[in-house]
């Protein structure tokens, strides 16, 4: 009759037991949704846990719970249902799974998030392909020069808009006519003077500096 008349006090008495399968059904048959997903964590019955607290509008619990039973993909997809992928990600980068954590980010539009997470190990190329394939052509430029890609960083620069760093890089790797091409249309004299000079074109050198 203890049941029947006071299920709340029955189930702290199931619980304190151990008996948590049994405390959780008492609680959810009384409505007592948040002690019962409690419960049902405690008897392993994850699922159902996950459920309540779902239901309950308390995903983050839900997301902590999948996380800890070690269902992580289950986990990611409550964090990023709630707008959380940050934290998806950080679940994903914590499990060795970098990649799938960095695309979540990129796919989402987090693409400075989505870099940061190859450039803090390194990683400056694919930060920069992050940033290319956001069309982000700066940041992009910077993550190649600091991968030591110098004609992926002069590209970059150029569509960036940024055009006499993205020459100056050129001719730092030994393509001087795609810099030539650029301080022409720049009409940069002197930097076309110190090409030519480069070269032993002593005319044309001669002849840019008396342009410039």
């Amino acid at each position: 009759h203890l049941h029947l008349r006071q299920p709340e006090l029955a189930a702290e008495l199931f619980a304190d037991l151990d008996d948590h399968a049994r405390a959780a059904a008492i609680y959810h048959e009384g409505g007592y949704l948040k002690r019962a997903a409690f419960q049902y964590a405690q008897a392993g019955d994850t699922e159902q846990a996950i459920q309540l607290y779902i239901a309950l509008k308390q995903p983050e619990s839900a997301a902590q719970l999948a996380a800890e039973s070690g269902d992580i993909d289950r986990a990611v997809a409550i964090w990023c249902d709630i707008d959380n992928c940050e934290h998806a990600a950080a679940l994903l980068v914590a499990e060795g799974r970098r990649a799938e954590g960095a695309a979540l980010l990129e796919s989402n539009e987090l693409i400075h998030a989505a870099a940061g997470l190859w450039s803090e190990v390194g990683e400056m190329e694919k930060a920069g392909q992050v940033f290319e394939r956001a069309n982000l052509w700066a940041d992009a430029a910077q993550c190649y020069a600091q991968a030591g890609l110098t004609i992926k960083a002069a590209q970059a620069y150029f569509l960036a808009g940024e055009a006499r760093q993205a020459a100056d890089l050129y001719l730092k790797a030994g393509k001087p006519q795609k810099a030539l091409k650029i301080y022409v249309q720049l009409q940069s004299y002197r930097s076309i003077a110190e090409v030519y000079k480069q070269q032993g074109q002593w005319q044309k050198a001669g002849q840019a500096y008396l342009a410039a």
